[in-house]
């Protein structure tokens, strides 16, 4: 220890507490400042985390500022010296900071101050707790979050038990919001929310997707069990849910998946339960759909759906065909371009969702294939719009499996010139996937295209570091911030402060950004003001076939 300036009263009255507090959160970190003598005394764990020779360390807000995201900086020392101050102490500060391993995440700043025996303030107590970007609860309905799902499904996988997963939406929102408005709307989804938990126990969880959409994994479950669990909760919402003194009864839609000692990924069983639960909504009358019914996928099927879906790449692509979806001007609402989306159709297996094949082929060497194909098809549709508008920019998803290809340089250039298609229109987007591809060998692709006149964007920015990493160390033109962090940034102080030290960071390095996920005219009213320079989301459109997009440009 350095030189202690706390007394022994000090030191006993505040060790006492904030050891004990700091055993409660792996994730929260805590110290003590006194206002009399700027000094402050850290747990052993704050002091770990940042390094520190000593606990006890003066001014240790500002030598702080080290570990603080530069963009957040200006607004970390004004929001601190306020809270030194005894202002705003009960407001949230949000901010990055560095952490052991040299990413930034984000930290909530909690702060409370402590008076001494005549009323006059003595200390300054703050915690900062690791938000890791995603929240692990749903902050409208105190349900585990999409984030947790994620992390609890890759869990049940783990251990090879037998398990079902299943997906509900209640129907009849869209209705809710227009004829009671949104507040009722949240009311009902909280109070639906705590039926679900009335329901639960040690072998059940529920959890909050988007909107009015939840998930629940079932363990020990099989079919019978899985019958029985959604015949229940049909039962609860037909029974009605209480809001403002009367009951209203609802229906729901639902579609599951059976599985024991599975070895595949989390990603394709998310992927297949969405899909069950489509079907129950366009072609099952809201009945429960049961993916192993409609799509025979135990282990073995897995394999045999690969090798037709493999077949068709191998057939020129049979089957697969593209959509769009239209990207507009944040300020106008007009449409200004659109992302290129692949999608596959069979006659056996139906239309189905590329988040069931996807996740597959990004790990194939067909992925190449099917990605040149998607671009061609883009560039060769999307080049009939140019005529009446000129400035019309397409956005195709790039995968790892074209740019690790030494040959998809060229590859490109010699799509761009068989259609005649202007490079300044279009933008390749990489995505989180890139994290493993060589820094210098990916800043070498990007370069090159770039010298073409290509536009590169960084796909879903903010769901991991690598993406971060990307951006801050290859020279890129665009940032599209993941829909994650926009579906509840009205009520999340969390995700606000995200968004805007994103939108900061890109206006700084003369990039342009795009807001995914917009989906009703109040978030992109509220989004305004963040001054991004494009929206997509389904507000505008859900991803069409291009006819579609032709007649809403006329």
């Amino acid at each position: 220890m350095g030189e202690n300036h706390f007394d022994e009263k000090d030191i006993a009255k505040i060790s006492a507490i904030i050891n004990t507090m700091d055993q409660l959160s792996d994730t929260s970190y805590i110290w003590v400042t006194s206002l009399q003598k700027r000094e402050t005394w850290c747990s052993e764990k704050t002091a770990d985390f940042f390094g520190l020779p000593d606990q006890i360390v003066p001014d240790f807000e500002h030598q702080l500022m080290e570990y603080i995201y530069p963009y957040d900086q200006p607004e970390y020392l004004e929001g601190i010296e306020k809270r030194l101050q005894g202002i705003e102490l009960d407001e949230e500060l949000c901010i990055r900071i560095r952490t052991k391993d040299k990413s930034y995440a984000l930290f909530s700043i909690h702060t409370q101050v402590l008076l001494d025996e005549k009323g006059i303030p003595e200390y300054l107590i703050v915690l900062i707790k690791n938000e890791n970007i995603f929240q692990k609860i749903d902050s409208l309905t105190d349900l585990y979050s999409e984030a947790r799902f994620a992390d609890d499904l890759k869990e049940v996988i783990a251990q090879e038990e037998k398990f079902a997963i299943l997906q509900v939406q209640v129907k009849g929102f869209s209705t809710f919001n227009l004829v009671y408005g949104r507040d009722f709307s949240n009311d009902l989804l909280r109070e639906i929310a705590l039926q679900f938990i009335y329901m639960m126990d040690s072998d059940k969880a529920v959890y909050r997707l988007e909107s009015e959409r939840f998930v629940f994994i079932l363990k020990k479950s099989g079919r019978q069990e899985l019958l029985d669990f959604d015949k229940k909760v049909r039962q609860v919402l037909d029974a009605g849910i209480m809001v403002d003194g009367k009951l209203h009864p609802l229906k729901m839609a639902s579609g599951a998946i059976l599985l024991e000692n599975y070895h595949g990924d989390a990603s394709s069983v998310r992927g297949q339960v969405t899909y069950a639960l489509n079907h129950s909504i366009s072609k099952h009358q809201h009945q429960l759909v049961i993916f192993n019914d409609e799509v025979q996928t135990s282990r073995g099927a897995d394999l045999a759906l690969m090798k037709v879906i493999h077949q068709s790449v191998r057939n020129n692509c049979e089957g697969f065909y593209v959509v769009y979806q239209p990207i507009v001007d944040s300020n106008t609402g007009k449409i200004v371009g659109a992302e290129a989306l692949v999608r596959w159709s069979h006659e056996l297996y139906g239309t189905v969702p590329p988040g069931m094949f996807i996740e597959w082929l990004e790990t194939d060497p067909s992925m190449y294939d099917l990605g040149n194909f998607v671009l061609r098809t883009a560039l060769t549709e999307t080049k009939k719009l140019l005529i009446s508008k000129p400035d019309f920019f397409i956005n195709v998803n790039i995968s790892i499996r074209q740019l690790e290809r030494p040959e998809f340089r060229q590859e490109v250039v010699k799509i761009l010139s068989e259609t005649e298609f202007p490079a300044k229109n279009l933008c390749m987007e990489l995505t989180e996937r890139c994290k493993d591809f060589p820094l210098d060998v990916l800043e070498q692709d990007v370069r090159f295209f770039q010298s073409y006149g290509i536009r590169v964007a960084m796909d879903d920015y903010g769901t991991g570091s690598a993406s971060s990493n990307i951006v801050m160390n290859i020279p890129m033109d665009e940032i599209k911030i993941d829909m994650s962090f926009i579906r509840s940034i009205i009520d999340n102080p969390k995700n606000q402060a995200m968004v805007r030290s994103i939108l900061y960071f890109a206006d700084k390095s003369n990039m342009t950004t795009c807001l995914e996920g917009v989906e009703n005219e109040e978030l992109q009213n509220y989004l305004r003001d963040y001054n991004a320079t494009w929206f997509q989301g389904y507000y505008y459109s859900k991803p069409i076939p291009f006819d579609a997009l032709k007649n809403m440009l006329v």
